[in-house]
């Protein structure tokens, strides 16, 4: 019986240790796909105003429309980095790129990106007068 009971176990936890690289893999594909197109927009000829946010942030939820109408009215593209499908890592890789100190950080973050640089970085919610 402690034999069973100990193949059981064992056989579990090697089920979890194949099991949790797949799945880490696979859920973290959101992100690395968002990384892309960060890395994408950096490196474009064209300017792109991104939001680093969350979809239960309050001031997240508001920010947005705003960026979007700025980001139209402006010509320029808008990607919004969901800050919940990406691991540190790949937070850290955007954060050092639009010279945003990790300390810092806080949702929502702004930025205007492209051609290999970062044109400006806004940490926290702020209204269209701010932003225009």
């Amino acid at each position: 019986m402690e034999n069973k009971r100990f193949i059981t176990v064992l056989g579990l936890i090697l089920l979890l240790i194949i099991a949790l690289p797949i799945i880490n893999y696979v859920g973290g594909k959101k992100g690395r796909e968002m990384v892309a197109k960060f890395d994408e927009a950096y490196g474009a000829d064209k300017y792109t105003f991104i939001e680093l946010a969350r979809d239960k942030c309050s001031y997240c939820i508001k920010q947005a429309p705003i960026i979007e109408d700025l980001a139209n009215n402006y010509g320029l593209e808008y990607l919004y980095i969901d800050t919940n499908a990406i691991n540190n890592t790949q937070l850290n890789h955007i954060l050092e790129k639009i010279k945003v100190d990790y300390d810092d950080f806080g949702t929502p973050t702004m930025a205007v990106i492209g051609k290999n640089e970062v044109q400006e970085s806004i940490i926290g919610y702020k209204n269209e007068n701010y932003l225009a």
